[in-house]
Parts: C-alpha cells; structure tokens; sequence
C-alpha cells in the first residue's frame, strides 16, 4: 500500500524523487566535483500505477479503470520497454560546465 498509494508520485515530473527502477536507488555523483547529483526531470511511461487509484487525477479517471493499463499513458510516452528516463544534475554548480547523467530504469 505505501509504495502504491503514499510514496512518490508516479508519472512524468520535474524534481523530486526518482522513482526505484529495476535495482535499488543508487546515489548519483557528479563526476567533476563528487558532489550529490539531485533528479532533474523523470519521464515515464505511464502518468500512475495500475494497482492503485490514489494518483489518477480526477479529469483521467475516465479514461480506464485503476487495474487496466490502457488508461494509465494519455501523452503515449514509451521510454525503452516502459521504463523511466531520468535526468540528474550537480546542484553545486549548476550551469558551468558539470555534467548530467540520464540513467534508464
């Protein structure tokens, strides 16, 4: 129930938490300075998970029902086999030169 309903927020977003992938969370660095990198951007393959209805948005909760997959995508977003695009950036130097790194999960 918590991981479904309470934790992160499905769906593509800016900031926040990344959600876990195929393997545990793994911190990332940035390369140039070691620093914590912080998520940027998630783009997801679906807007909310199919076990639950706690994240669908009122104006979408017509378009299939919470244990149905053909609902759960309106912006037809398909990210390698449906998983997540994530983009992570140096929060210590933000815009001179650090690099991002985009991992696939």
């Amino acid at each position: 129930m918590y991981d479904v309903d309470l934790s992160h927020a499905p769906g593509c977003k800016i900031g926040g938490w990344a959600p876990w992938g195929l393997t545990d969370p793994v911190p990332r660095f940035c390369v140039t300075c070691g620093t914590a990198m912080t998520p940027l951007l998630t783009v997801a393959s679906a807007e909310w998970h199919r076990y639950g209805a706690s994240w669908i948005p009122y104006e979408d909760r017509a378009l299939g029902a919470p244990d149905d997959d053909s609902g759960s995508n309106p912006p037809g977003i398909q990210v390698s086999d449906a998983n997540h695009l994530q983009l992570y950036g140096c929060p210590a130097f933000a815009g001179t030169g650090h690099p991002h790194t985009d991992p696939v999960q």
